[in-house]
């Protein structure tokens, strides 16, 4: 069973590709007719996965207000209070769908990261689960992709194996100025990410016992030069395009360096660039 199921005209694949990457990369499963096996009943099989999928995205051009494909998936959407409707370009909807609050994407760039999409992240997520994603170990020890719910409460990432991070800060952060400091934290751990809104979010980690180096535990932060102190806080905060994206970040296998300053009235270290 998907969590999005992705109706489209043949003829705008190249749109429907690009939204499923960009829903793909936040942790959802997406299934379109491209994933049919061979052998596999055409008919049946879209069926079956209309039917399960959480949520499905119609993406209404102006081929596809013509396609009674199109059209008979949406209605069946419509049946189940699953749909979320986006439109590529200006056109006018089939007169069952125009009371449909649809999204306008036709501005969109199609890339993950514009913030066109953050409607449809929006109403995709709205009607998923909020369950934090999980990592389950292969054979080899390596760590399978998360499975992701984007919610506004909270995200808890946590992973296993040899996954690694780090976040890094030179000096300490007892200063009441607005000073950067390349601050680094070793993933792999638990991380608590928790929602802020819709472009924000907070980064709780544990302190480790001595300074940054490639030996810190995994989900432990700590300054280049010494640990971080006990009356500093233990939580990162961000406000950016990536908010999405902090729990594959906080994830991967991979060094992560941001410059970071103290803010006193949300105590937290805020991230101002990833470097």
């Amino acid at each position: 069973m998907a969590d999005v199921f992705l109706s489209y005209s043949r003829l705008d694949r190249p749109v429907a590709e690009a939204i499923s990457r960009a829903l793909e990369s936040r942790g959802w499963s997406v299934w379109w007719d491209r994933k049919i096996g061979a052998g596999d009943s055409f008919d049946k099989t879209i069926e079956r996965e209309l039917d399960s999928a959480k949520c499905v995205v119609v993406v209404w051009s102006k081929t596809s207000i013509d396609s009674d494909w199109v059209k008979n998936e949406a209605a069946a959407a419509v049946e189940r209070k699953a749909l979320v409707p986006v439109m590529i370009e200006n056109i006018r909807l089939p007169i069952e769908f125009r009371r449909k609050q649809t999204i306008d994407l036709s501005g969109w760039d199609r890339t993950p990261t514009d913030t066109a999409l953050v409607p449809l992240l929006e109403s995709i997520s709205e009607r998923l689960s909020g369950a934090p994603p999980t990592f389950e170990a292969t054979s080899a020890g390596a760590t399978t992709r998360p499975r992701l719910r984007i919610s506004r409460t909270a995200w808890l990432v946590s992973a296993v194996g040899g996954a690694a991070l780090a976040v890094v800060a030179g000096v300490s952060l007892l200063h009441t100025d607005s000073t950067d400091y390349t601050l680094v934290c070793k993933g792999g751990g638990a991380f608590g990410i928790q929602s802020e809104g819709l472009f924000a979010a907070r980064i709780g980690f544990s302190k480790a016992a001595g300074p940054a180096s490639a030996s810190l535990p995994a989900g432990q932060c700590a300054w280049t030069d010494r640990p971080v102190n006990d009356n500093e806080p233990a939580e990162m905060c961000y406000q950016g395009l990536l908010a999405f994206g902090l729990s594959r970040k906080f994830a991967a296998n991979e060094l992560v360096r941001q410059q970071v300053h103290f803010e006193a009235e949300n105590s937290c270290l805020r991230i101002t660039n990833f470097l």
